[in-house]
């Protein structure tokens, strides 16, 4: 069975490409959310074993989904990618376990060794 990952992005051309590269260098099945509302229910009704979501976006941004994640109890491992990642975010969300940081613009290789390695 493959494992599942959940790509949030508001950005349609980001989350293809992110798509993309994650279902053919690491085989997995990809689900997608354009914002963290969205995210927060697919990923409190699905199992996922890695969440892959960009920091600024409507309605709930990335900050808040990890949060709100981790008060619900969900452990799944979490890439935050964002071109905004500031010593204030960068530390709050440290503050939760299992999460990785890939600063956009981000390289294919970065992000397939990245998912890889998470879910390897």
């Amino acid at each position: 069975m493959k494992k599942k990952v959940l790509i949030v992005d508001d950005d349609s051309l980001v989350r293809e490409v992110t798509k993309e590269v994650v279902e053919e260098k690491n085989d997995l099945e990809v689900s997608e959310a354009t914002n963290g509302k969205e995210a927060l229910h697919l990923a409190q009704n699905n199992p996922f074993d890695l969440l892959i979501t960009d920091i600024c976006m409507p309605e709930m941004n990335g900050i808040e989904l990890v949060d709100k994640l981790r008060k619900s109890g969900t452990s799944i491992p979490i890439i935050v990618t964002s071109s905004m990642l500031n010593h204030h975010t960068r530390n709050h969300l440290i503050s939760h376990q299992s999460i990785y940081f890939i600063e956009k613009p981000f390289s294919i290789e970065t992000l397939a060794g990245t998912v890889g390695n998470i879910v390897s």
